[in-house]
């Protein structure tokens, strides 16, 4: 059977995960989250952390396309281990992200981490955690853009908890 017709393996789906996820980030389409992440997936940044696709879209509609003219991720040295329904994943990333119409770019490095589960629509991620590892920014821009990501990511979290249902 050539390689094009046979099945992926469940290391290659779990890694394939990240890249419709940052393919998502970096063309603006959200709802491509539905592919990668569980409806209760964990998600941590260094600005917050949120439980929940849906609210995950509302975080990335606040910061990135709000923040940043364009987003450029790229993933590099994958480490994935499967075991039965279940996986853990660990990628390099830098990101470039564009402000101002490209007038200026900051680069990111970080080191995501996965926790990853087998479901009856396929792999999905269950948790997603964003390690910061170092930054270039040579127009010292980002202090007060990650001032303004924690605003935004704040304000869409309150207004969340303030729309569950109160336990009693």
């Amino acid at each position: 059977m050539s390689e094009c017709c046979e099945p992926r393996s469940d290391r290659s789906e779990v890694e394939r995960l990240v890249y419709i996820m940052v393919q998502a980030m970096d063309r603006r389409e959200p709802d491509r989250f539905d592919l990668c992440f569980d409806a209760d997936v964990v998600v941590t940044y260094n600005f917050g952390t949120w439980r929940g696709r849906e609210l995950h879209k509302q975080v990335y509609n606040a910061t990135l396309p709000r923040l940043f003219s364009a987003t450029h991720h790229m993933i590099s040295n994958p480490v994935v281990d499967v075991s039965g329904d279940a996986a853990e994943a660990e990628y390099y990333v830098q990101a470039a992200h564009v402000i101002e119409q490209g007038q200026k770019v900051v680069q990111i490095g970080l080191i995501y981490r996965q926790q990853v589960r087998r479901q009856p629509l396929g792999w999905r991620i269950v948790k997603h955690e964003a390690q910061s590892v170092w930054t270039s920014d040579p127009d010292d821009i980002m202090p007060n853009l990650g001032e303004e990501l924690v605003r935004a990511t704040t304000a869409i979290l309150n207004l969340a908890s303030s729309k569950r249902p109160q336990d009693n």
